[in-house]
C-alpha cells in the first residue's frame, strides 16, 4: 500500500507538471501567433477606401481581441514615435522626464547633461555634464561612447542615473523615432504627462476622445492643448 500510495503520488505531481509545461507552450505559442498577426496586419497596405483604411490595423495602441482554439488573446502595438528618444530628444523634455520619476531640478540637469556629453562626439564637458574623466573618477567601469545609444538599457550606464530611476523611465523612452519630439497621435498618458507646458486637464480629456475614436473607427478630434 505504501509503495502504491507513493507510486499513485509521483504519477500525480508528474501529471500536473506536464499539465503546466503544456499550458504555457500553448500560451507562449498563442502569444507569438498574435505578435506576428499583428506584425501581418500593420504590414499590409493602406486601402484607398477611407472606410476599410479606417478600419485596418495600425500602430496606434488599440487592443485588438479574439478567441482562436480557446485562448483568449489580445494583441496591440504602438509607433516608436509614441516614446522620448533618448538620443534626439529636447532637453527640456529629457529633464521633466527625469523629473517626473523623482529626480529634482538641479540632478536632472546634471543626468540631461550627461546624456548629451555620452553621445556628442567630442570629450568637452558641459557645465553639470560627464565625461570620461569623471566616470573614472567614480570608479565606473563603462565610460561615455560618444555616440548614440543603440540601446534604453546603456542609460544605466550614464552617471547620476540608479536603477530605481531608470526602471520610472525606461517604460517612456525609445531609440527608434529620431524625434525630438514625440507623436501625440500615438502616445501614451504616461508620456504626453512628462512633456512641459501642457494643460494636463485637456490632454487627458483629449486622450480619451482620441482613444475613443481610434476603438470606433472615426477621425480622430482635433488636438486642444499645444507645448513647444
Amino acid at each position: 500500500s505504501v509503495i502504491a500510495l507513493s507510486f499513485s503520488d509521483n504519477q500525480r505531481v508528474s501529471s500536473q507538471v506536464t499539465a503546466n509545461t503544456l499550458a504555457a507552450a500553448t500560451a507562449q505559442a498563442a502569444a507569438d501567433g498574435a505578435v506576428h498577426r499583428m506584425v501581418f496586419e500593420v504590414s499590409r497596405p493602406r486601402s484607398v477606401d477611407a472606410k476599410t483604411a479606417l478600419d485596418q490595423w495600425k500602430a496606434d495602441g488599440v487592443v485588438h481581441s479574439w478567441v482562436e482554439n480557446g485562448q483568449q488573446i489580445a494583441v496591440s502595438a504602438r509607433n516608436e514615435a509614441a516614446k522620448i528618444d533618448l538620443n534626439f530628444a529636447a532637453e527640456p523634455l529629457l529633464k521633466q522626464m527625469f523629473m517626473s520619476a523623482g529626480a529634482n531640478d538641479g540632478d536632472a540637469n546634471a543626468i540631461v547633461a550627461a546624456i548629451k556629453d555620452w553621445t556628442d562626439a567630442d570629450n568637452l564637458k558641459r557645465p553639470n555634464g560627464a565625461e570620461a574623466d569623471d566616470y573614472r573618477a567614480a570608479g565606473k567601469k563603462v565610460l561615455p561612447k560618444n555616440d548614440f545609444f543603440i540601446a534604453i538599457e546603456e542609460l544605466q550606464n550614464v552617471m547620476g542615473v540608479d536603477p530605481k530611476l531608470y526602471s520610472k523611465v525606461a517604460p517612456l523612452l525609445t531609440v527608434n523615432s529620431r524625434s525630438p519630439g514625440i507623436d501625440p497621435m500615438s502616445a501614451t498618458l504616461a508620456v504626453l504627462r512628462v512633456v512641459p507646458g501642457i494643460d494636463s486637464a485637456q490632454m487627458e480629456t483629449w486622450v480619451e476622445q482620441r482613444d475613443q475614436a481610434l476603438r470606433e473607427g472615426a477621425p480622430v478630434p482635433a488636438i486642444t492643448f499645444s507645448s513647444p
